[in-house]
C-alpha cells in the first residue's frame, strides 16, 4: 500500500489497533510492531502523540 503523506501510516496503524481492541483481542507493543514492521517505540511514540 502506498502512503502519501506519513500521517496515512499513523492513522492506518490506529485505525487496525482500535478496531482490534473493540473486537475484544489483547495486544502487545512488541505484537503490533512486529505486524506493521516498525520499532516497539513507533507503536508507542503514535498512542502518545493521537491519545494526549
Amino acid at each position: 500500500m502506498a502512503y502519501k503523506h506519513d500521517y496515512d501510516k499513523i492513522l492506518t496503524r490506529l485505525t487496525t489497533i482500535l478496531s482490534k481492541l473493540n473486537d475484544g483481542e489483547a495486544l502487545s507493543v512488541k505484537e503490533l510492531a512486529k505486524e506493521f514492521n516498525t520499532s516497539d517505540r513507533t507503536i508507542q511514540r503514535d498512542f502518545n502523540e493521537c491519545l494526549v
